[in-house]
């Protein structure tokens, strides 16, 4: 039982639960305890949305600007890498294990996307385009998730060549948002 999270509809205490079937497989959400009689749900990434700002939001206090930057900027990396490295993990896995991983990351990197856009923006030019290009990393690695989530489900092979495109793309942006790391060795 959760007790700081209460069901929408009736006020009752929730339940952490994850779905073991259906699109939704690997997925987090508090369902009421008097379910079935009481058919509430709060999604997990809400939850875990506002936990993570206000712990963000705390960390960085009243840094710089530019500090801030380079503090979320290794942070985010050290929190999606794990993500990423799961789906690459899965992929080679059955089905079921892929929609976890793919379904995780739709849920995590929104949070960790939502957090950089909320950091000030840096002084340093090298800075505002490494942050430009780790937001639209973050945008296409998402947005190969899903795509490969579609085709997990559907096997459409038009799937699969848009969420390659997109992961593809993240990876360039990734790689050219580190370019500056060099520089400054």
């Amino acid at each position: 039982m959760t007790s700081d999270v209460k069901c929408p509809l009736c006020g009752s205490a929730t339940t952490l639960r994850t779905a073991k079937k259906g699109s939704n497989i690997g997925e987090q959400f508090y369902v009421c305890e008097r379910y079935p009689e009481c058919k509430g749900k709060v999604k997990y990434q809400t939850q875990v949305e506002d936990k993570s700002k206000s712990r963000i939001k705390k960390m960085m206090g009243s840094m710089p600007s530019d500090i801030q930057w380079l503090a979320t900027f290794e942070y985010i990396r050290s929190q999606a890498a794990p993500v990423m490295s799961k789906i690459s993990k899965a992929s080679g896995g059955s089905d079921k294990e892929l929609l976890e991983a793919l379904n995780e990351a739709t849920r995590q990197l929104p949070v960790l996307l939502q957090a950089m856009k909320e950091i000030p923006e840096p002084s340093k030019e090298e800075y505002k385009k490494s942050r430009e290009d780790v937001l639209k990393g973050i945008e296409f690695y998402i947005q190969g998730c899903q795509s490969h989530i579609q085709w997990v489900e559907t096997k459409k092979s038009s799937y699969l060549n848009e969420g390659l495109a997109h992961f593809n793309e993240a990876t360039r942006k990734f790689d050219s948002s580190t370019k500056w790391l060099v520089k400054s060795e």
